[in-house]
């Protein structure tokens, strides 16, 4: 029951914590004439959408799996029929006043929608963008020729390719993705991977490991935002103690957000790892270093996949290192 609990409740604990600070500390932050006319915090009001999207379509997909158990869990029903409604009820609930919140906020996630784009065509442009910018970080280039290359593009280049932070956060972020998808598409014993939950449990777990995802790309985003030569924080020009303080609250707020943010990360994936490790070690009756067979009578599954096990382990180590270490640009003064 351990690896259930080690990965999932950090995760979903940081994600609501972030949420409920920002809420909260919004309205404080925003009163103020002089922040919000010249230095708004589209940073944490992007993220606060973001998380509240990864909330929503995770809690959608647990609404599901409570509902229909049966299909989520290789034909197991898991669940009486009082159980399954109350779960599914509360997923949902959950997952509409995610989304409430999410299309009430008009910040846009990734890039700015043209006046005369329709919904769909942002909505589309946005996702395009956004695998387009976790690509760029993850191998640190622009995929343009240097000769076709705008002045946007060599600026996104500076931003996305120029931060290792943001190189590793973007490879965090899309190694999740992969691991949420491949429980869905694969059979078993593949689709217990990542989560070595077994076959009932795997499949609805992957809701996390896809909050997750959305946590890194939050963190890649805010990571990028600091390497911006032209972020407004930046121009000490027309600056006064007013302008200052408030800049100084913002800060703050933002550090707070992102550190929950991270402080979850780096908490599940630890949890996670040392579970893994005691199971490989022998705990459960025996494995590499104990004597006894438990480790392939109790776990057959991750020993038959040793491959997509050790890289989801590698995977989780990555974001306990990046999620830990100190960015050596703008942490200090900025908090993310």
């Amino acid at each position: 029951m351990g690896q259930a609990f080690a990965f999932p409740l950090p995760v979903g604990w940081a994600a609501f914590q972030a949420l409920h600070y920002h809420s909260t500390t919004a309205t404080a932050t925003a009163t103020s004439a002089t922040t919000t006319r010249s230095n708004p915090d589209t940073t944490t009001t992007t993220t606060f959408r973001r998380l509240n999207l990864g909330v929503a379509l995770a809690s959608l997909w647990l609404a599901a799996a409570s509902a229909w158990s049966p299909y989520f869990a290789f034909g197991y029903d898991l669940y009486s029929t009082p159980l399954k409604i109350g779960a599914s009820t509360t997923h949902l609930a959950t997952a509409v006043l995610s989304l409430a919140v999410f299309f009430w906020r008009s910040t846009p996630l990734i890039v700015a929608p043209t006046s005369s784009g329709s919904f769909r065509s942002d909505t589309i442009r946005t996702i395009r963008d956004a695998i387009k910018r976790l690509l760029w970080n993850v191998v640190g280039t622009n995929p343009k020729s240097p000769v076709h290359m705008t002045e946007d593009d060599l600026l996104n280049q500076r931003q996305d390719g120029g931060s290792h932070m943001a190189r590793m956060y973007a490879t965090c972020s899309m190694g999740l993705l992969w691991f949420t998808i491949l429980p869905v598409i694969s059979p078993y014993p593949l689709a217990t991977i990542p989560t070595i939950l077994g076959k009932r449990l795997s499949r609805p777990a992957s809701a996390f490991t896809f909050l997750a995802s959305i946590m890194t790309y939050c963190l890649k985003d805010s990571t990028n935002r600091d390497n911006d030569p032209h972020d407004s924080d930046h121009d000490d020009t027309s600056r006064d103690h007013d302008h200052d303080r408030d800049c100084s609250l913002l800060h703050a707020s933002r550090k707070t957000m992102f550190q929950m943010i991270r402080t979850g990360l780096a908490t599940g994936s630890a949890f996670h790892l040392v579970l893994l490790a005691l199971k490989i070690i022998g705990v459960d009756g025996g494995g590499l270093l104990l004597p006894g067979n438990g480790l392939w009578e109790v776990y057959p599954a991750m020993v038959a996949v040793p491959f997509a096990a050790a890289s989801s382990m590698l995977l989780h180590g990555l974001i306990c290192y990046v999620t830990t270490c100190r960015s050596p640009h703008k942490e200090e003064s900025t908090g993310v």
